[in-house]
Parts: C-alpha cells; sequence; structure tokens
C-alpha cells in the first residue's frame, strides 16, 4: 500500500506560547496521524470583496433587512421585525423549490389572473392567494366543502354568482371563479379602506370576524390585531406574504398593509445631503438644490456603500435588476453613469449598497452580458 499519499509541512503557529503547527494537504484523510487537530482553511479560491470596499464604518443605525420582496424596517414593524424576517426566511428555503416549479408550470395561469385583477384594480400580488388556497389546483375539495382554485364555500360561490348545485359546480371553473374572487377581493378591501393584508385575512376568517378584533384593538393593522386572530388565519396573511415576496421580488408586499400603532418613521433631514461628494447644495425658499450632475449622497448613507471602479458594458437599470435593487438610489448615487461608462475609455466609479456587493461580483458576467445588449440596442437606435 502506498503511504506516501500527503504532503506535509511546518509552519510556525502565529501564537509563540502554543506549538508549532502542522499543515497538511491530505489526498487521502485516513493518512492523519491518531489524536491530530484539524484545521480547516477558508477555500483559497473564494473572492475576497474587501478589496472593492471604500470605507466601512458603521454609524449606529438599523438599516431596514431585506428579503426578497420585502424590506422589513425596525423603525416601522419594531418588535414585529424579527417574526416578519424569521418567518419569510425560512418559507423561502422551504418552498422555494416548489414555488418556482408552479411559477414556471403556470405561467398562463398567472398571467389570466393578472389580467383579471387589473381591471378589477386588485393588485397582481393577490394570485399568490390561489398558491396557498389550493396550490393551483382547479379541483381542490377542501374538508369543509370549499373548492375550486380560489377555496369558495358553496354559498359564498353562489353570492358571487357562480352555478353550485347538484349538476355543475363552478367553483371549479378556473376562469369563472378567478373573476369572482377578483370581485370577493374588492369587496372585502372596501371594507379594509384599502388594506390588502387585512383583505388577505377577513378572506381567510371572514371580513365580519376581523371587523370585531380591529374593534377590540387600538390600531388598524394586521399587525395590531395579529395576536386576537385564529393561528391558522396569521399563517395564512404570513403565506401570503412570503408567497407574494416569491412570485413577485419587485414587489414590497408589507407595503400592502398599514403599518402597526406606534411606528416612528425616520425623520426628514434636509441638512443630511450637505457635503456629499463635493456637491454643496443651497437652499432657497426652504428648496434644496445641487449643483447639475453630481451624486447626492447623505452621510449616513456614505457609510453603506461600496465604491468599485468598472470598465465596458453596465447599465444601471440592468444593475438595479440583477441586485434586486431600487434603480432610483442608484441613479441618486450614480447620475451620469450611463452616459460616462459608454463614452469613456477609463474605468468609471459604480456606488453599490456594500450588502449587495458580493451579490455584484457573482452576478457580474450575467450584468455584463445583458447591459451589452441593451446598450448595442440603443447605439443602433441612435443611428
Amino acid at each position: 500500500m502506498n503511504t506516501t499519499q500527503a504532503q506535509v509541512s511546518t509552519e510556525e503557529a502565529p501564537d509563540k506560547k502554543k506549538d508549532n503547527v502542522k499543515v497538511i494537504k491530505l489526498k487521502d484523510a485516513t493518512q492523519l496521524p491518531a489524536g491530530a487537530k484539524v484545521i480547516k482553511y477558508k477555500d483559497p479560491n473564494a473572492i475576497d470583496s474587501s478589496r472593492f470596499i471604500k470605507r466601512v464604518v458603521n454609524d449606529g443605525r438599523v438599516y431596514p433587512a431585506r428579503i426578497k420582496g420585502i424590506s422589513v424596517d425596525p423603525a416601522f414593524y419594531g418588535k414585529h421585525t424579527e417574526y416578519i424576517k424569521k418567518y419569510v426566511s425560512n418559507y423561502h428555503k422551504n418552498h422555494a423549490s416548489r414555488l418556482t416549479r408552479m411559477k414556471r408550470q403556470h405561467r398562463k395561469h398567472f398571467a389570466f389572473i393578472e389580467n383579471v385583477f387589473k381591471r378589477s384594480k386588485v393588485p397582481k400580488e393577490l394570485k399568490a392567494l390561489a398558491v396557498i388556497e389550493s396550490a393551483m389546483h382547479f379541483d381542490a375539495l377542501s374538508p369543509v366543502g370549499a373548492r375550486g382554485a380560489w377555496q369558495f364555500m358553496p354559498a359564498t360561490g353562489r353570492l358571487l354568482g357562480l352555478r353550485v348545485d347538484n349538476r355543475v359546480d363552478e367553483r371549479t371553473d378556473f376562469y369563472k371563479s378567478t373573476k369572482a374572487a377578483a370581485r370577493y377581493l374588492k369587496r372585502i378591501n372596501n371594507m379594509f379602506n384599502g388594506d390588502w393584508l387585512l383583505t388577505v385575512a377577513g378572506y381567510n376568517w371572514g371580513p365580519g370576524n376581523i371587523t370585531k378584533a380591529i374593534n377590540r384593538s387600538k390600531g388598524k393593522s394586521f399587525w395590531d390585531i395579529k395576536d386576537k386572530l385564529p393561528r391558522e388565519t396569521r399563517n395564512h396573511v404570513m403565506a401570503f406574504i412570503a408567497t407574494a415576496s416569491f412570485l413577485d421580488p419587485k414587489s414590497n408586499i408589507l407595503e400592502m398593509g398599514n403599518y402597526p400603532i406606534g411606528s416612528k418613521a425616520p425623520k426628514a433631514n434636509f441638512g443630511a445631503f450637505n457635503n456629499a461628494f463635493n456637491d454643496n447644495p443651497t437652499v432657497e425658499n426652504d428648496v434644496i438644490r445641487f449643483k447639475k450632475d453630481q451624486p447626492k449622497i447623505a452621510p449616513a448613507e456614505k457609510n453603506s456603500i461600496a465604491t468599485l471602479k468598472v470598465r465596458g458594458f453596465y447599465n444601471i437599470g440592468i444593475i438595479a435588476e440583477f441586485l434586486e435593487e431600487d434603480p432610483t438610489r442608484l441613479y441618486r448615487w450614480n447620475p451620469k453613469f450611463d452616459t460616462d461608462i459608454i463614452n469613456s475609455a477609463s474605468p468609471v466609479y459604480l456606488r453599490i449598497p456594500i450588502d449587495k456587493l458580493d451579490q455584484f461580483i457573482l452576478r457580474k458576467e450575467k450584468i455584463v452580458r445583458k447591459s451589452k445588449l441593451y446598450i448595442d440596442r440603443y447605439l443602433s437606435d441612435q443611428k
């Protein structure tokens, strides 16, 4: 048997009080000496993103947590923040493959729902209800008698104009029941003054029950009455938030409902933009005026920005798409970027959030590829 498969070298340990550490590069783990202490080092091929960061300073503020499709700001959601983050993260982790498969298989059905909802002024994100109600099984039947993609009870179906009798059950007709669902959701939403999270709760437990829970509470949001709702209804609304945020990651699902009572929005600080990248604004009649084409960055924002030098094919809109970032903020940070990157032979500064830096590095090739197609099309249109 060959016993020399391991290459062994020694080096002095950083801590001189300890014995020298043997660093062993093994092809065969059985070659380890008995009682050896194994230290696992990081992958030497891993990307070290720290060299791209201009500076990182903790200014003490607790920033919103960003999860796919939602932004949870502790200033607004307070004690509910960790609950929301944990629930949505776990839901995405456990159901991502199933939701991805459903999204692909039912592309045409989701498109139909969105068209119907648009005509009824119901947000397209409400299509997630059909996923959590029936998993898009149009003939689904619950133990209590609810049926179809939207799980209407017989009496509810009849009230919404669907035929439900011994011969015909239009609750299983996806097209008719979807139109009925749009009418029903709009009707419930009118009762709750446009709060769609309360609408989802009312869809599950009945709008009358939700109204009673609101009357027993000081607040008028889902978060204020959450603890007064049955566990099934609480989970129903949270599953809607998690599912809708997965299906429509560019939407902020939490903003479809009111903030809980006691929310403290960050106060506007007009002086915060002073000295932002040498752009000193003037104030005239309480109106802030910036120099033309300068980045508009508050001091608090500077500490959360990674500044990169890039060259080649990039576009702010496409960068925002791949980073799942608000394009308005990126344009504000990089006002001349799209023009400079096309016309300059030298590297151009790009400012992105530090927490999106690794995402930018990992998706860089895709960003460049799609940006090139966009820029080529743009330049050809200018000819």
